[in-house]
């Protein structure tokens, strides 16, 4: 009987030794494949960072005041922008009832009294 045993035990080391060897190079494999994420991701922040420092290069207000001649661009005038009264009050501007419901936003909203 115990020559079974021990036949036994040997299949389960060998099997134990095979499960180890296994599981030992599916962490390796795994290792590398985290080594190689962490390293797209290094990457991808470095490339971030240089469209970002690119971005604050191209936008700076000195750089954009010599080029907006060149592109045609002028100051905004007073003239150029829209006066109060060519806005429309909210109560007058048309809505659409859609299936008899009005819209709350539709609700005329009430206007302190002027002094």
């Amino acid at each position: 009987m115990s020559a079974r045993y021990s036949i036994a035990a040997l299949a389960l080391a060998v099997a134990a030794a095979g499960t180890v060897y296994q599981l030992k190079y599916s962490v390796r494999e795994r290792e590398g494949s985290l080594w190689r994420l962490r390293a797209a991701v290094q990457e991808e922040v470095w490339r971030i960072r240089t469209l970002e420092a690119d971005l604050a290069f191209l936008t700076r207000p000195e750089r954009l005041a010599l080029q907006a001649p060149q592109l045609g661009m002028v100051p905004v005038t007073p003239e150029a922008l829209a006066r109060l009264e060519d806005i429309p009050r909210v109560d007058q501007i048309p809505v659409a009832v859609i299936g008899g419901v009005t819209p709350v936003s539709a609700v005329p909203v009430p206007r302190p009294a002027r002094r």
